[in-house]
């Protein structure tokens, strides 16, 4: 005769181990600090880009934002600077800043510099450039585009108003190991 088919743990098995308890996951970690939203800075519609920016209050009902990027396409506003921006259908309804119509509410006292470099050798890291010039001079990059090739690539540099350019050109020196710039003017 044929042996029957092997059967499965009994119910009883099965149900004391649905029944252990699991341990609770960890809830993720909530961001520290202001919150970080990005804001559409555009002319009339032309010149559209992207800022990320911090909320920083109202004033008469209208929300404010502090600029915590460099915008490649726009001198002003720059790093710091404070706008009031509206939710925009023309922009999926996402907050958007139009610098034609709008002032910029408070200076933030920074300026906008254009930076060409290639870079030199392999010890070119724009993260460790970006802390130095940060902590060492006051200076906020952002890079635009890495070089390609014989095309040099390019970041932008929101100073204070009180470094000169000539100054960030020394200061540049003195942070962009494995950097050859090439050229630094104001956007």
């Amino acid at each position: 005769m044929a042996r029957p088919p092997k059967r499965k743990a009994p119910k009883k098995k099965r149900a004391a181990k649905a029944a252990k308890p699991k341990r609770p996951k960890a809830p993720p970690k909530r961001p520290t600090g202001p919150a970080i939203v990005k804001v559409i800075l555009h002319a009339r519609g032309e010149l559209v880009e992207t800022a990320l920016c911090e909320a920083y209050g109202f004033d008469r009902g209208r929300p404010l934002f502090r600029l915590e990027s460099v915008p490649f396409l726009h001198a002003r506003p720059t790093h710091g600077d404070v706008i009031a921006a509206r939710t925009d259908d023309a922009y999926g309804g996402n907050w958007a800043w139009d610098r034609d119509r709008e002032p910029i509410r408070q200076d933030g006292g920074r300026y906008t510099l254009v930076v060409d470099y290639h870079t030199s050798d392999d010890e070119a890291d724009f993260d460790r450039l970006c802390r130095r010039l940060r902590a060492e001079h006051d200076l906020v990059a952002e890079l635009g585009y890495e070089p390609q090739g014989k095309k040099p690539g390019r970041f932008y540099l929101a100073a204070p108003r009180k470094v000169t350019p000539s100054a960030v050109l020394v200061a540049l020196d003195q942070a962009a190991k494995g950097f050859r710039i090439e050229a630094v003017r104001p956007l």
